[in-house]
């Protein structure tokens, strides 16, 4: 059986931060290979901040996983998304002199089936809470 990648990027801005930092460049995310391996999807919540320039910092985020793990494994196949979520958000662009904090948004990575079905449910996480650059 042959399985597709399917990868979704929302982003979620509040009312504030739609008349601020506007998106210029996004890269579309990629399925991390090793979580490919595994056959595992994921929902990532994600918080992040856009400084004047248009540069994205202070990113963190949690992932939901269907993986059948649990504990330290679950955490290690769910850092993987975290990881990869990141490294795609440090890529994106927006408007330079409207500097925006608490950008959200959800990442959802998902395998589909060769006729497109989604088998995979997966809930939302709550939002992260950041420390200071680091991942939660």
């Amino acid at each position: 059986m042959i399985r597709a990648l399917l990868i979704l990027a929302v982003l979620v801005p509040t009312a504030a931060q739609a008349k601020e930092a506007m998106p210029v460049k996004r890269q579309a995310v990629s399925y991390p290979p090793m979580a490919a391996q595994f056959g595992v999807s994921a929902r990532c919540a994600m918080t992040f901040d856009v400084n004047g320039e248009g540069a994205t910092e202070n990113i963190c985020g949690v992932c939901n996983t269907d993986a059948p793990a649990r504990g330290e494994i679950a955490q290690a196949i769910a850092n993987i998304f975290v990881n990869q979520s990141v490294s795609t958000i440090k890529s994106w662009e927006y408007t330079r002199g409207a500097p925006t904090k608490g950008v959200r948004t959800t990442l959802t990575y998902q395998l589909a089936e060769e006729d497109g079905s989604v088998s995979a449910k997966l809930e939302k996480p709550a939002p992260p809470v950041c420390n200071a650059g680091e991942i939660s």
